[in-house]
């Protein structure tokens, strides 16, 4: 620090504001990367806090991330206080704007005002963390960044086994709640659906999702990223550990979006040639993990086997209860007014500020709860906005791709599309933050993957249709310039 203070004295004493300027940048820069690393660190800590060291005191602990999120903020802003970003004055107009209609709300339609505070928290606050990361990181950053998540999901993949194997009753199962009895959701009786590090098994299903989506993304651009193999294999392996024994539908539903749709994306925009190879690999690699986790844990299998077949029982199809999710009209017939029931009133933190207890009192589903929520209109506005960033983003990806032939962001496109629509990303704490720091991941990944930057450079061993098209491209650009 002190040689850091030094030289921006230096730079002072030789009176080149230019000097200052760039160190002013380079460090407000660097403490961002190291607030959003933090940020990410700070989601299984504040579920091994919550869970095990310090249950009593748990509930406060939602708000542990707030702090980090704040700080970026104004780092940010003081890294660029000479010209505040556009993202960043439309982020606070629509603070503004929703306070404004959150007034309304509790004056016409009576809602809670502790619960609208809640809900602007939840709804608004983890936005910035995506921008802030597409605007500060670089490659390096980036590459750490990636490393950092393989070697995390070691250790909580080897929690996952533990916990898996341990009985439903072990303090290793328990969630939040203070009452040792609470249920805990099982596969099938007596086999948990494994929590990993997280207050409740949403989470570690969105986790995982997630993480499946960056390591493709990682696997489609390792070279140029100079992704070292050791850690990306160890992350991918441990990945497949917690998917096998997760018991979760939504895992298994997310993770094949995720696979379905960056090869989707890459067949149309980045060439057959190239993406035949790469799916062909892809495949092979997922059937000797899936083999060899099965030799390990046999049961898994039929576990989750007999866990759809109860599920098919009481929920239907998992086509059925996908359409169900996406519907803007709720099963228990609460249809959305145009005021709405209050913000964050459908939250589960929400529910417990209004009516004393757990759980949702409107909508468990994203796309009903936020209309219940905020009203017809500024409840389709909130989700026209999320779909804006995936339309955005699948333009950006395609553009990328047939560029440089890079498929790796239609795979983020799966993941951030899940978390917006299909998690409850209003409705729980953690869901919020892994669903906007997945947008930063896909922002990023598209940043990586832009001919603009030098990560982005095509990879002229890609295959006959990708050198085809760029020699195309290269006699039409020269004969627009002649």
């Amino acid at each position: 620090m002190m040689e850091a203070i030094l030289s921006r004295s230096q730079a002072l004493a030789r009176g080149s504001r230019h000097e200052v300027s760039q160190w002013d940048r380079s460090v407000w820069r660097q403490w961002s990367v190291r607030l959003v690393l933090l940020f990410l660190l700070l989601l299984p800590i504040e579920g091994i806090l919550r869970k095990w060291l310090l249950n009593p005191w748990q509930q406060p602990l939602i708000l542990l991330r707030d702090p980090v999120v704040l700080a970026l903020l104004v780092t940010h802003i003081m890294d660029n206080r000479s010209c505040l970003p556009r993202w960043l004055l439309l982020w606070m107009f629509a603070v503004a704007g929703l306070l404004l209609f959150g007034a309304i709300q509790i004056i016409a339609g009576d809602a809670s005002l502790a619960a609208f505070l809640y809900g602007l928290r939840i709804t608004m606050l983890f936005i910035p963390v995506s921008f802030v990361m597409r605007d500060v990181f670089l490659i390096e950053d980036w590459r750490r960044l990636i490393q950092l998540c393989c070697w995390l999901s070691l250790p909580m993949a080897v929690l996952v086994i533990w916990q898996y194997h341990a009985p439903v009753s072990a303090l290793i199962n328990r969630g939040v709640s203070d009452d040792p009895e609470a249920y805990v959701f099982q596969v099938v009786r007596g086999v948990v659906r494994p929590y990993g590090v997280f207050p409740f098994v949403t989470p570690q299903s969105a986790f995982c999702v997630m993480l499946a989506a960056l390591f493709l993304a990682a696997w489609d651009r390792r070279k140029l990223w100079t992704i070292p193999i050791a850690p990306l294999t160890i992350g991918t392996a441990s990945l497949v550990v917690m998917t096998v024994l997760s018991g979760s539908r939504t895992v298994f539903f997310g993770v094949a979006m995720v696979g379905i749709i960056y090869g989707l994306g890459g067949l149309i925009f980045a060439g057959p040639v190239r993406m035949a190879g790469r799916l062909t690999g892809m495949g092979l690699t997922a059937a000797i993990l899936a083999v060899t986790v099965s030799l390990l844990f046999p049961n898994a299998l039929s576990d989750m086997a007999a866990r759809q077949q109860e599920a098919f029982i009481s929920e239907g199809s998992a086509l059925h209860r996908a359409v169900m999710i996406l519907s803007p009209f709720p099963p228990d017939g609460l249809a959305p007014d145009l005021v709405g029931q209050g913000l964050g009133a459908g939250s589960n933190a929400g529910g417990f500020l209004i009516k004393g207890a757990r759980g949702f009192t409107l909508s468990e589903y994203e796309v009903a709860r936020v209309l219940q929520e905020a009203g017809l209109l500024v409840g389709s506005l909130m989700l026209a906005f999320r779909g804006a960033v995936i339309v955005w983003g699948l333009g950006r990806a395609a553009y990328i791709a047939y560029w440089n032939g890079s498929a790796a962001s239609f795979s983020l496109i799966g993941a951030v599309g899940m978390q917006f629509f299909i998690f409850q990303l209003s409705g729980q704490n953690q869901i919020a933050s892994i669903g906007w720091f997945s947008c930063g991941l896909l922002f990023c990944c598209l940043r990586f993957s832009d001919r603009n930057d030098p990560a982005g450079e095509p990879d002229h061993s890609l295959g006959a249709d990708h050198r085809a098209r760029m020699a195309v491209r290269a006699v039409s650009a020269s004969r627009t310039e002649r």
